[in-house]
């Protein structure tokens, strides 16, 4: 839904970059008010939610279709929220930070988990967090 196309648009090594055409994402803070302010670092942050329906739009989970609705349509009046966090730059290009809504050990986790901090050098492109046993006896 929000990817470069190969020889059309300019990749941006980590970013998600442009949405598709007919996609309209929009950027949101926890009340579901659309962020218009940027951030210390120049960018637009927020969960990344779509304004309109596009022909994939998911309709039901198979056999849990409140859960569907719960998840994904009841967060937000009149947006379809993704689950994920994101942030836009000048340009336009987003670039998506993960679910706002993963807990490890648990914790929340959100836009300054150390995985999402690692993603906002340039250098990285890719990081999350693995459970690892520590066996002491």
């Amino acid at each position: 839904m929000i990817s470069n196309m190969a020889g059309i648009t300019p990749g941006k090594a980590g970013w998600a970059t442009y949405p598709m055409p007919g996609i309209e994402p929009i950027l949101v803070d926890d009340k579901g008010l659309e962020i218009t302010e940027k951030d210390e670092e120049g960018m637009y942050r927020g969960n990344l939610c779509i304004k309109q329906a596009w022909p994939s739009t998911i309709r039901t989970t198979y056999g849990d279709h409140e859960r569907c609705r719960t998840n994904y349509f009841a967060t937000y009046d009149n947006l379809y929220f993704t689950g994920d966090g994101a942030f836009r730059n000048d340009a336009g290009q987003y670039r998506i930070t993960g679910r706002v809504d993963d807990v490890l050990y648990g914790e929340k986790m959100d836009g300054t988990s150390p995985p999402v901090v690692l993603l906002w050098l340039e250098l990285v492109s890719f990081a999350r967090h693995a459970k690892v046993f520590d066996f002491v006896f």
